[in-house]
């Protein structure tokens, strides 16, 4: 009997030691591991993009990014603005350059705006004449139109007119937005004018009282 009175009081002490698996612990017993690796991540300034010739509508900007505890979220910004998919967009961020109150303000000084294109006219052999202007092509020509229509790897618009004619392929390079070149070459029965374009487009046609009007989408 006197073994067993020892023993047990040992065993009592050995239970409540323990952590009771059954609790959580308190907000006191829980630590944070830290880490002392350097992020070598430069502060973000600037990023600049390009979209591709197919792009009319930015719709929206959309931003991922992590969390301190290391998840990942996204934010969108709906824009919803025509573009020109030849402009380079840039996301920046945003730096106060207002000076101190005690100092005369500056006139800030813009810089010019870029003179728009010229519009360029090309007259072949006095039978058919191009008047380039932005997005538009204006054929000025007395010769029926047999059919238009697009072709890709390039992107062309190619035009066949009825007239039998006998003249070696010419071909102008232009160097100016949306337009790459026009190229007139001869077939049997028809020539065919061929519009070389900077990227992916689309285009309508337009009969006009002395020729075609065709304009870039």
């Amino acid at each position: 009997m006197r073994y067993v009175l020892v023993i047990l009081p040992l065993l009592i002490v050995v239970v409540f030691a323990r952590e009771n698996p059954f609790i959580m612990p308190s907000v006191s017993t829980v630590t944070v591991k830290t880490t002392d690796k350097r992020d070598s991540r430069e502060n973000f300034s600037s990023v600049k993009i390009k979209l591709p010739s197919s792009a009319r509508v930015l719709k929206n900007i959309e931003f991922h990014f992590q969390n301190l505890d290391g998840s990942m979220e996204s934010k969108s910004i709906k824009v919803d603005n025509k573009i020109d998919w030849h402009d380079e967009l840039i996301v920046k961020k945003f730096t106060d350059t207002a000076k101190p109150a005690t100092k005369p303000a500056t006139k800030q000084i813009q810089k010019p705006l870029k003179p728009k294109e010229k519009v360029e006219k090309i007259n072949f052999q006095n039978f058919i004449v191009f008047t380039i202007d932005g997005k538009s092509i204006h054929v000025k020509t007395k010769d029926e139109k047999i059919r238009d229509f697009l072709v890709i790897n390039p992107f062309k618009i190619v035009i066949d007119f009825k007239k039998e004619l006998s003249f070696y392929t010419k071909v102008y390079k232009l160097e100016r937005k949306f337009f790459k070149s026009i190229s007139i070459g001869k077939h049997s029965g028809y020539y065919r004018v061929a519009i070389e374009l900077d990227g992916r487009y689309l285009y309508s046609a337009e009969k006009v009282e002395d020729g075609y009007l065709f304009k870039l989408k």
